[in-house]
């Protein structure tokens, strides 16, 4: 696994010494250092501690004086107060604009940023002031529209984090009374700063979860049109009326679109692939040992048929999944592949199959799935010597024994016996790992 922003600091630190210790020089240094995309001048992992810090610094502040002005807001004028709140907003927003013009372009972000709380602030404090308007989630929405001009034109990750926090919480403010048809507006703008080469994890992550979190909302609004008179209402973001089929279908597209980043040439996004495929397999191994019993299902299988549009979405990935095909490495088409296979076939067997206890049979499957699955964490932790693959494969065979075992309740003797053979296999597991890596470092030593 590639290294990440916070360790590239200490690598950056580490390797400045060495050169000045003369252990190596500095082209040497560079190159080391070239291989995670930093070189001995970055100082981006500096800044970026600085700036969050006084982007906190800056909230506490506002925060302290709008409790100030609301301790003392009914003995204030109404048109002072209108007033003072109007100016201060211009003037925050304006002195970014002067350290803006003057080539300070962090301390004016920061200035934005203040700028964009009292902004908000303005917003629900006129409201008040004037009584205007009963529907709360508006403010919030005209809150995240406004700062996202400035977001947009200062390539601020701060301004854009705020808007999608601000933007996301007026989804959820929203989605009591109907489906928040603007959101995709904010992730757009996350798309385009993303895309015209403003990396962040944080931001990419903030993209993926509400992507499919408008989706998943979509399914719904989607659903219950088709059942409306029989529901009476639009149940925006229940989740307890059958989305497996969508969730999944988003999980495994989102699987897809990483191994696309995979494959690209840059350091940076590879490391973002990798922490995705991480998450990944252990949301898909979770997911895996609740559906290795038989109860979930028989849940699953008794609401498909009325929830059977879901299916829509799984074709619908698998189009995708093939479209993305030319832009993915073999070993990776491969995974995609068998991972879409497994989906497809323990989904559309739950469906169309005839079989009066296909629930067993697929219980079956998913164990066997889980088996094969930690036997091959084993196997790839392995071959390229990636611990945390090679503990997860254990983890998922011990856990899976155990959970059978819970599952069938049986006696004392028989649990022993079990934790016994456990212990057995975790002392092998561990005398195995410490051999290849005894191995491992003997083929390194210079001869």
């Amino acid at each position: 696994m590639g290294l990440l922003r916070l360790l590239k600091g200490e690598l950056i630190s580490e390797v400045r010494q060495w050169v000045a210790d003369g252990v190596i020089d500095r082209p040497q240094g560079e190159q080391i250092l070239a291989r995670y995309d930093s070189s001995l001048d970055d100082q981006s992992h500096h800044s970026l501690g600085y700036g969050m810090l006084v982007g906190l610094a800056i909230f506490s502040m506002g925060l302290a004086l709008l409790l100030l002005i609301s301790h003392n807001w009914d003995d204030i004028p109404r048109a002072v107060r209108m007033l003072a709140l109007i100016t201060l907003t211009l003037g925050l927003n304006g002195w970014g604009v002067r350290c803006m013009a003057k080539g300070q372009t962090q301390t004016s972000k920061r200035w934005f940023f203040a700028g964009a709380i009292s902004y908000g602030a303005s917003i629900m404090l006129i409201a008040q002031i004037y009584h205007l308007g009963e529907h709360f989630p508006d403010g919030i929405f005209w809150w995240a529209l406004g700062v996202l001009p400035i977001a947009l034109l200062t390539a601020s990750r701060l301004l854009h984090l705020l808007v999608w926090s601000l933007a996301t919480l007026w989804f959820f403010a929203e989605a009591r009374y109907g489906m928040p048809w603007s959101y995709p507006l904010f992730l757009l703008a996350l798309t385009w700063q993303l895309w015209r080469g403003m990396p962040s994890r944080v931001m990419g992550a903030a993209l993926i979860w509400g992507a499919t979190l408008w989706l998943h909302c979509f399914y719904n609004v989607s659903h219950s049109f088709f059942l409306a008179e029989s529901l009476g209402r639009y149940d925006v973001l229940d989740v307890t009326r059958g989305h497996l089929v969508v969730d999944v279908a988003l999980g495994l597209l989102i699987y897809g679109f990483s191994q696309v980043l995979a494959t690209r040439g840059s350091t940076w996004w590879r490391d973002t692939a990798t922490i995705i495929n991480l998450w990944m397999l252990r949301g898909a191994l979770l997911l895996l040992l609740l559906f290795s019993y038989q109860g979930m299902w028989d849940e699953v299988t008794r609401r498909l048929d009325r929830h059977s549009d879901a299916f829509w979405y799984l074709l619908a990935t698998d189009v995708l999944l093939i479209a993305l095909a030319p832009f993915i490495s073999l070993p990776r088409q491969i995974s995609v592949c068998l991972a879409a296979l497994t989906v497809n076939g323990l989904l559309f067997s739950a469906w169309l199959w005839p079989l009066d206890n296909i629930e067993m049979v697929l219980a079956i499957a998913t164990n066997l799935i889980l088996l094969a699955s930690g036997i091959r964490l084993i196997l790839r932790g392995v071959e390229i010597h990636a611990g945390y693959l090679f503990y997860t494969g254990v983890m998922v065979i011990l856990l899976q024994a155990v959970l059978r075992y819970l599952d069938v309740m049986g006696d004392y003797i028989t649990g022993a016996i079990l934790f016994f053979v456990a212990g057995g296999i975790l002392l092998l597991a561990a005398r195995f790992w410490r051999g290849v890596s005894s191995r491992k470092r003997m083929e390194e030593k210079p001869s």
